[in-house]
């Protein structure tokens, strides 16, 4: 776990990582001076409460034929009624691509256009 600017990044292994804000704390998270700490809180621990900001989904393209990444594909990330929330591209070099989204279900699809033709 890495902390930045009282936000929690997570990241489990999976294709997925959480990033969270402070909500409740009694001290600045950024900047806890442990001398300063009274010495109850020394001894049992300091608490805060964290909220869900989004969630980072990530993931690999390739195309099947030539075993490279797609040129120019678009992706957008829809909900389950096909309202598009979110569009992204393939990096050519690698075939990465990304999406910002808060929890839900969620639909990967080829956006419209191109890319939808020269994938079909």
């Amino acid at each position: 776990m890495a902390c930045h600017w009282n936000n929690l990044y997570y990241g489990d292994g999976c294709s997925s990582i959480l990033a969270s804000s402070s909500r409740e704390a009694l001290y600045d998270l950024d900047n806890i001076q442990l001398a300063s700490l009274s010495r109850e809180d020394r001894e049992n621990g300091l608490e805060a409460v964290y909220e869900l900001d989004y969630l980072v989904i990530e993931g690999h393209a390739r195309d099947v034929q030539t075993n490279s990444p797609p040129r120019g594909l678009q992706l957008q990330l829809g909900l389950l009624n096909d309202e598009a929330i979110d569009d992204t591209q393939v990096v050519l070099n690698l075939g990465y691509f990304q999406f910002k989204a808060t929890p839900g279900a969620f639909r990967l699809d080829i956006r419209d256009g191109r890319g939808r033709i020269s994938m079909s």
